[in-house]
């Protein structure tokens, strides 16, 4: 959003407040209208026709709130999106800034970035889903966030605050609250990670990439460990 900064304000339809919980955008029904989260965290969501939620993606400070919107239009959206903290966003006309991102190079090639970073981390975290152990999925989760939030300084040395509860990691991940819980605490255990006051610290980052791209055999021994 920092490539066409004086274009920008001028399409700035509102600043909107959100608390906990707070729906942004509702699933299955479409929007004119596209956001840039300012402060906060959010999460994007899929709800079934049996009450089931499954979460997407936890969206951060800088991202764009429904990027889908600028190669669907007005056609429904097929998931929700909420707020997980207070937090506040910057919406804009999806038109209007649709043209300005084929107007302008700059914008173009970020927004393209974006979009190609946020594909990227949810086919992953997919494909992983079906086929890595626990212990995989939740370390290249705490990888992902560490990165994103560090690439925007908003970490705090090796450390970044950590939203989701342990629920909301499990539908996101697949997993039961019970066994995120019993996972965390293994990679605790080992000196790889610290969680404390709702800040998690990544003390052995290469050990958790490790972990992350370890192959099955080994993996299966990680998840018992």
């Amino acid at each position: 959003m920092k490539t066409a900064p004086d274009r920008i304000p001028h399409l700035r339809a509102s600043v909107s407040a959100y608390e906990p919980n707070q729906a942004m955008l509702v699933q299955d029904q479409p929007s004119e209208r596209i956001g840039s989260l300012r402060s906060g965290w959010a999460f994007a969501h899929k709800t079934l026709q049996s009450g089931r939620r499954h979460i997407l993606a936890f969206l951060l400070p800088g991202d764009l709130i429904g990027i889908d919107l600028l190669a669907m239009g007005r056609n429904p959206l097929p998931y929700g999106i909420t707020a997980l903290s207070d937090a506040s966003v910057c919406w804009f006309d999806t038109e209007a800034f649709h043209e300005l991102v084929l107007a302008e190079g700059a914008q173009r090639s970020a927004t393209q970035y974006w979009m190609s970073l946020y594909i990227s981390t949810f086919s992953l975290r997919t494909a992983m889903i079906g086929h890595a152990t626990a212990t995989a999925r939740l370390a290249e989760f705490v990888l992902e966030l560490f990165v994103r939030l560090r690439h925007r300084n908003l970490t705090r040395g090796d450390g970044y605050e950590f939203l989701p509860t342990q629920s909301q990691v499990a539908d996101c991940l697949g997993l039961t609250p019970a066994y995120v819980s019993m996972t965390l605490t293994r990679l605790r255990k080992r000196g790889i990670l610290e969680i404390r006051d709702r800040t998690l610290r990544v003390l052995d980052e290469r050990e958790l990439h490790r972990i992350a791209n370890a192959k099955d055999s080994e993996a299966a021994t990680l998840d018992t460990k």
